[in-house]
């Protein structure tokens, strides 16, 4: 018979394999220039997919050091789950 403890190690391994296979999509909230986009940006387990920061200069020099990431410059109260739906869908 089949060890119950080892049985949930192999499912948790079988959802993490899978999980990683797929990229895990990171938005970056407060994300000034991009330190934390960068750390996810270098590993490929994970996906960028928006940013979002209010200060305009901020929001810009992220921008440049992550162009491929989509930047919200506004206001985290106005960025919604339906408008980054929105927008992904759009493209």
């Amino acid at each position: 018979m089949e060890d119950a403890g080892n049985t949930d190690r192999v499912q948790r391994h079988a959802i993490l394999n899978n999980m990683i296979r797929k990229k895990i999509k990171v938005i970056d909230l407060f994300s000034g220039v991009g330190g934390l986009s960068y750390g996810f940006a270098h590993d490929d387990n994970f996906e960028i997919i928006a940013a979002n920061e209010i200060l305009p200069n901020m929001a810009k020099a992220y921008s440049l050091n992550h162009p491929s990431v989509k930047m919200y410059a506004e206001d985290i109260k106005d960025f919604s789950a339906e408008r980054l739906e929105r927008s992904r869908r759009s493209r």
